[in-house]
């Protein structure tokens, strides 16, 4: 399914000028396209190829092409039929292009909805869940270390962190992706609080893209995770090996909301002698705080790490 953005026209550009202007056809105005005039003869870049008298009525160097661009862009591309296919707009990739996210995408912040639990935590007429206040995405499939994968009909998948990793770590400071082609575990490491901290997706993933705009602007993985913050695309390969059970639909909800108190239980146990200014970070009865992570040690950043988001997690499940 390609993006309903997308658009096609017909342009004409010169095949021998040093640089390729493209004119949409229906848009030709002869007194600044003069290529399909008899007034072409006066181009210098036509007369230099030219050799004798040419009587054509246009020139011979112009030529016409179907092209597709985005409607929604602010700078028009135009892309060659040729390379359409090559091109995330074809497919369902669009549905993570930021151009399309800010404007149809439900998953969007823009655009969602606040959702009321069912008695049992999972309606499937809804397209997200809340579960203490953590968004989740009903279409998502997620690991028990917290990442997520959306596979969608024709195939191709995208793959993130969860709003609970983002809640609990907070704003982070870089993004480096450490797979980046090929067969493997997806993994990128989050910097937080000048700590590193690796991400791994726990089943095995053919690899054909990242999101490489996070390297500029790692904020937007906590700001859209299920969106621009998305982290690798590609595809599950035909024959992977074993890996950890992901979670869907009423077990992804009743998992989440275990998680959501295994974090106060283990904050109570086993970080209530962290202070902050000389005050206890939890009393006992609260609740953890958003950016957990910025209130905490190095070695209790990544006790934290190991015990919710580590790959060990879902191995181990």
């Amino acid at each position: 399914m390609k993006c309903p953005f997308l658009k096609e026209t017909r342009v004409k550009f010169c095949r021998v000028s040093p640089v390729k202007k493209m004119i949409v056809s229906d848009q030709g105005d002869a007194e600044v396209e003069k290529c399909s005039t008899p007034s072409w003869t006066s181009c210098p870049v036509a007369q230099q190829r030219i050799k004798g008298e040419e009587r054509h009525k246009q020139c011979p160097f112009l030529q016409e092409s179907f092209v597709q661009y985005c409607s929604l862009s602010s700078v028009t591309k135009f892309i060659p039929y040729n390379e359409a296919p090559f091109s995330r707009c074809s497919n369902t990739n669009h549905r993570y292009c930021e151009h399309y996210l800010s404007m149809e995408n439900p998953d969007s912040p823009a655009s969602i909805q606040p959702v009321t639990d069912t008695e049992d935590g999972a309606n499937d007429t809804v397209k997200e869940y809340h579960v203490d206040g953590i968004r989740m995405p009903r279409k998502l499939h997620y690991s028990h270390n917290h990442m997520w994968m959306d596979e969608s009909e024709d195939g191709l998948c995208h793959i993130g962190v969860d709003a609970f990793l983002t809640k609990v770590l907070g704003p982070v400071e870089e993004i480096s992706f450490i797979t980046t082609k090929g067969v493997g575990r997806p993994t990128a490491v989050l910097t937080v609080n000048g700590v590193d901290l690796e991400v791994v997706f726990p089943e095995q993933f053919l690899i054909t893209g990242m999101n490489s705009y996070l390297r500029a602007l790692p904020d937007k993985l906590s700001a859209d995770p299920y969106g621009a913050g998305w982290l690798f695309e590609g595809q599950k390969p035909k024959h992977p090996e074993n890996g950890a059970s992901l979670l869907k639909g009423r077990a992804a909800v009743q998992w989440m909301k275990l998680e959501t108190e295994r974090l106060t239980q283990f904050v109570h146990n086993e970080l209530q002698s962290s202070q902050l200014e000389g005050k206890i970070l939890m009393a006992d009865g609260g609740v953890c705080v958003d950016a957990l992570a910025a209130h905490l040690q190095r070695d209790e950043l990544l006790k934290l790490f190991h015990n919710f988001f580590s790959p060990y997690v879902s191995w181990r499940n």
